[in-house]
């Protein structure tokens, strides 16, 4: 009985070795990182197949190629006191391979969430209050991307130099709805003066009373714009 229960025992062992896969695989693409009794280790390991000590070592796969992250309804409080917000923001990033150890042992495989998504509300939230709702909306919206990605590079070269913003992509901000058939409107009436006032032909002399037309007509739709903040006269 004593030789069964070594038998048993060994047996049991061997499964839990098994279940273990000290046989394991590091994707195209990414490194492998490798934890000893909660310590990372110092080293890496190339895409391939690879063995660990089973049990004691456990093992995770970075991604250190280009990589998407998509941060999905991003808050943006304009200078103005009017809150939009953007539904996407596309974030292409990628891991340096040679300070992979360094930003997990800073930031864990958070890292991230820690430097990529939350940052990315908050630089956001705090770009948005330099601008009023029209800059934000039209003459500055293409822009924000540049903008962004300057704010968020410029911080990660102090805290998480490991990783690089290669480019960044906004949607357009959803308009509260009042707010955007003001704007829709406005583009209308724009259009409409320029029909109404424009020569038939540029072959036609622009004389003193189409200018005259013309600046009063601009002049109405200004102050008309200005229940939108902004409007068309900002330059």
């Amino acid at each position: 009985m004593a030789g069964m229960d070594v038998l048993v025992a060994l047996a049991g062992v061997l499964l839990a070795l098994i279940s273990q896969k000290p046989l394991h695989r590091i994707e195209e693409g990414s490194v492998g990182v490798y934890w000893r009794g909660g310590r990372l280790l110092n080293m890496t390991s190339a895409p391939g197949y690879h063995l660990q000590w089973p049990i004691l070592t456990k093992h995770a796969n970075v991604q250190v190629s280009f990589k998407t992250s998509v941060v999905l309804d991003v808050p943006c409080g304009t200078a103005s006191g009017v809150l939009v917000r953007f539904q996407q923001v596309e974030i292409v990033h990628r891991l340096r391979p040679h300070l992979v150890l360094d930003t997990m042992r800073n930031y864990s495989l958070r890292f991230e969430k820690l430097w990529i998504e939350d940052v990315t509300y908050h630089e956001i939230n705090v770009l948005c209050s330099k601008y009023t709702l029209h800059q934000v909306y039209i003459s500055h919206f293409d822009q924000l991307d540049e903008l962004l990605q300057a704010r968020m590079s410029a911080l990660l070269a102090q805290w998480a130099p490991g990783l690089e913003i290669m480019s960044i992509r906004f949607t357009k901000p959803d308009l509260p709805a009042a707010i955007r058939e003001s704007y829709e409107l406005v583009d209308e009436e724009k259009i409409k003066l320029l029909v109404g006032v424009m020569p038939r032909s540029y072959d036609f002399p622009i004389d003193g009373w189409y200018c005259l037309a013309f600046t009063r007509n601009w002049i109405l739709l200004c102050i008309f714009a200005k229940s939108i903040e902004g409007g068309p006269c900002s330059h």
